[in-house]
């Protein structure tokens, strides 16, 4: 725990001014890295990964590319942690594992957001969403089958089913 706070200490000012100053180059790698100390991190949220939480969900953060796969890893490493004002964000996680799996390129990391999202939130916050969660996941499955998609969907549903 006590590498870990050093980590942070150390590493957090200069990835905030990489992702302030928007370096396209650097902030996938930030991301992974944010994601890997908040996995390492035991106990609740600090206050540095509670503001870095709520910008995350702006769908514009997820427009390039090559920031998908970490930002996917770093919302599941936050829906890990089971934290009340994560988990009060679910309507816009569900709605970016809507936008990750109407793209092939991005269907994988949609699932396994949503398998996170399965294992972290509790049955009855989950409840109201598993309608649309299904309809969403069936649409896609209907209209673009991929060997990809099928086998990160089944997993997600998985979670779900022996949770």
């Amino acid at each position: 725990a006590a590498a870990v706070d050093a980590f942070e200490a150390a590493l957090f000012p200069p990835f905030q001014t990489v992702l302030q100053m928007d370096v396209a180059e650097f902030t996938p790698y930030v991301f992974q890295i944010f994601a890997q100390l908040l996995e390492a991190r035991r106990g609740s949220l600090s206050g540095a990964y509670q503001e870095l939480f709520s910008p995350l969900l702006v769908p514009a953060m997820w427009e390039r590319r090559a920031n998908v796969p970490a930002l996917s890893r770093l919302l599941r490493a936050y829906a890990s942690t089971r934290d009340a004002a994560v988990l009060h964000s679910l309507p816009q996680m569900l709605g970016i594992f809507q936008k990750l799996v109407a793209s092939k390129a991005t269907e994988g990391e949609g699932c396994a957001l949503l398998a996170a999202l399965f294992e972290a939130a509790p049955t009855g916050a989950l409840a109201q969403y598993v309608p649309e969660i299904a309809r969403i996941a069936l649409t896609r499955w209907q209209h673009n089958r991929t060997r990809k998609y099928a086998l990160a969907l089944c997993h997600a549903l998985g979670v779900l089913v022996c949770r």
